[in-house]
């Protein structure tokens, strides 16, 4: 007899039934909700269903197994069920409980999602850099199957040349076109300021008194004009507006028609890389509203990185983890700029938790740990959550060299990445028991044409010092997600070309993550997050997957041998993230390993020029070799 297992995503209503899998028959089973099992019955039915929708309606009733006077004891709940009466995926349920003595009554109203995440034992995410939803995939015309309805559906994309999707500037329209720039001569601005005009077209900052700002998407052509200098119309403002081909990202295409598309999964906040790849890993900035600073270095050097209030994922009790980065050496070219993971900037996160993703002759192994490839064909792979970094080798001072497909790098950097994560997992024995999420941190700047929806502030607090506010430059209150970003939910237990409209942000993959290993949530945020469970709604691992995925030819990596090393530092930006997470390796490396005799803060003060900082992280790759981290 199969049973009903579901669960909300906040842990508050659970079900278990024992149903014989046929409609219109009696099922029974346990209910709990407010902390009370309640022994109900019921039943469900395809006929009151909603028409076209693979739901059935189901009703139940029940009792707790002892009255008490002034305790709610009797329960009852309707709702829609989505899937197969053996197996369902979802149920979206109202409830009312009640004392016949006193009238004392409460209810609940949400989704409970099936804890079938009993199947899934490894969680992945790959986060790149910078690209928006439309830019990535909305000019790719895709179609598929909705993943609450199974009818068929449109990705939510864009018409290229269709005035509908168009910014003005001096007069003249700038429509969407197919072919994007790879890469761009100049990233495009996504500072909050900069996000706040691309999405409201306008300048001023209505924070700390808020809100946010009618959005119009109106804005993105008039903000790279300032970005590059221009006060006049010029062809070179459509590359913001420019979407991918096909042939630019067909890996990416390929595996978003073979699994689950997310065409409303948003950044987390409407800004930088930063506060959003914080927001991924922690549910929160802790108030950060811009990117991390070169001033920032003194703060985070006398905590030993970037700490959270409320903690992050990476020291949830009972999780077992992993990370994973594409380094200089793999393949051989990266730069080593990026071969340090962001990830290590934060307090408590090591540059011995992280391993490369391929074997390579002649590269230090960060405490021995096998690369990517290896470890994931260990049928006893012992990591419940991995977290991959690309080479983010842009870092201001090697362009093109990186696979984190940020704006001054190459797509097909990030394509055979991409390929490189999906190739060895799916042909490794974990496969069936695996869950893959491919997403981007923010938009970068490129035009997207779906207005972010409102979105539940964290709640943890910020930092201050001495009273003052730390991180905080805009005051933003973290009520409104940022622009789209392109986001493939890869799993057998996924079905074909599924397409998902429901409304996710980067702390869905943590909710996800919070569900399938019984992990508490972090922040209201990823509390109030939709998980991605409904989405694993095929009985058993589908045996159609594609083997393995190819970047093309037209998408191999060109090497653009460009030196900045007369360049200055930047005071602000990621590249700073990057240079925090080589400054905690070099601090926590043994001290007789380190070949420089004067103290971290002073090489960080001597850092002025991109040839310093290249200088720095070629010293301390050098001193990580040799101390074996």
């Amino acid at each position: 007899m199969p049973t009903w297992n579901l669960i909300s995503p906040d842990h508050a209503v659970a079900l278990n039934l024992n149903v014989t899998g046929r409609e219109d028959e009696v099922m029974n089973g346990t209910l709990t909700y407010g902390g009370r099992s309640y022994s109900v019955s019921g039943s469900w039915a395809a006929s009151g269903s909603v028409r076209g929708r693979n739901a059935s309606a189901v009703a139940l009733w029940g009792f707790t197994g002892k009255i008490t006077e002034g305790t709610p004891y009797f329960i009852a709940a309707a709702g829609v069920m989505t899937g197969q009466g053996t197996d369902p995926v979802r149920l979206d349920i109202r409830l009312s409980v009640a004392s016949s003595s006193d009238g004392t009554t409460d209810s609940y109203s949400g989704a409970l999602v099936s804890t079938r995440s009993n199947d899934i034992r490894h969680v992945f995410v790959l986060m790149l850099e910078n690209r928006s939803f439309d830019h990535l995939l909305g000019g790719l015309g895709m179609t598929g199957f909705d993943a609450d309805t199974q009818a068929p559906t449109k990705v939510n994309g864009i018409v290229p040349n269709d005035p509908n999707f168009s910014n003005d500037f001096g007069g003249t329209k700038y429509t969407v076109q197919l072919g994007a720039k790879d890469p761009m001569d100049i990233d495009p601005a996504h500072e909050f300021p900069d996000t706040l005009e691309q999405l409201c077209n306008v300048t001023e900052n209505p924070f700390p008194k808020g809100p946010y700002p009618p959005i119009n998407n109106a804005g993105f052509v008039a903000n790279y004009a300032k970005r590059i200098g221009l006060t006049k119309p010029d062809p070179k403002l459509g590359d913001v507006m420019a979407c991918c081909t096909k042939d630019q990202v067909p890996v990416l295409h390929q595996l978003a028609t073979e699994f689950a598309v997310c065409d409303n999964w948003f950044s987390s906040m409407p800004g930088p890389t930063m506060p959003n790849r914080l927001f991924a890993m922690g549910a929160s900035s802790c108030g950060m509203d811009r990117s991390n600073g070169f001033w920032d270095m003194s703060d985070w050097l006398t905590v030993a990185g970037f700490p959270y209030i409320k903690g992050c994922i990476f020291n949830r009790p009972g999780l077992t983890w992993r990370g994973y980065f594409d380094s200089y050496w793999d393949p051989p070219g990266h730069a080593k700029a990026g071969s340090f993971p962001m990830a290590t900037f934060l307090s408590g996160v090591h540059s011995w938790n992280f391993a490369y993703m391929t074997n390579f002759a002649g590269a230090l192994t960060p405490s021995a740990n096998p690369p990517f490839e290896t470890a994931v064909k260990d049928p006893n792979f012992p990591y419940q959550f991995v977290w991959i970094e690309p080479n983010h080798g842009f870092g201001g001072i090697d362009p093109g060299t990186g696979s984190s497909q940020h704006p001054r790098d190459y797509l097909a950097g990030g394509e055979q990445l991409i390929a490189k994560v999906y190739n060895a997992l799916r042909n490794s024995p974990i496969w069936e028991k695996s869950l893959l999420i491919i997403t981007w941190d923010e938009h970068g700047g490129f035009y997207d044409h779906v207005a972010p929806p409102a979105a539940v502030p964290p709640g943890d607090g910020i930092w201050t010092w001495n009273g003052s506010p730390m991180y905080v430059e805009y005051h933003f209150d973290f009520s409104r997600y940022g622009p789209r970003v392109p986001t493939v939910v890869i799993s057998p237990l996924i079905k074909k070309n599924t397409v998902d409209h429901g409304v996710y942000d980067h702390t869905s993959a943590l909710r996800t993550v919070e569900d399938i290993f019984s992990i508490q949530p972090l922040t209201q945020r990823d509390r109030q997050a939709r998980s991605l469970l409904g989405l694993l709604s095929e009985v058993t691992p589908r045996t159609d997957c594609l083997r393995s995925v190819a970047a093309n030819k037209s998408t191999q990596v060109p090497r653009q041998p460009v030196s900045r090393d007369a360049d200055p530092w930047p005071s602000t930006g990621v590249e700073n993230s990057v240079l925090m997470a080589a400054i905690k390796t070099e601090m926590e490396l043994p001290k007789e390993t380190r070949t420089r005799e004067v103290s971290i803060e002073q090489q960080v003060e001597a850092i002025k020029t991109m040839g310093d900082a290249r200088a720095f992280f070629e010293a301390v790759i050098a001193d990580a070799a040799v101390g074996g981290k």
